[in-house]
């Protein structure tokens, strides 16, 4: 991504229950045998950010840039 920054799986940490999924992406090689959650938007690649992100989220993100 860039340096300096990190990307924390969410599913990796303990109480990941708490921190759902906002996308599904690379869904395009996704195994079969995998579902996932029609409440989820999926992309078969990377999603755009300014499109999906709340406002919020894209403030915080171009404060830390």
């Amino acid at each position: 991504m860039a340096p300096g920054r990190i990307i924390i799986r969410t599913s990796t940490l303990n109480d990941s229950e708490n921190f759902p999924s906002q996308a599904h992406i690379f869904t395009k090689s996704k195994v079969p045998w995998i579902t996932l959650d029609d409440k989820i938007p999926s992309f078969e690649s990377m999603y755009d950010r300014n499109k999906l992100w709340p406002k919020a989220s894209l403030d915080k993100l171009k404060s830390i840039m």
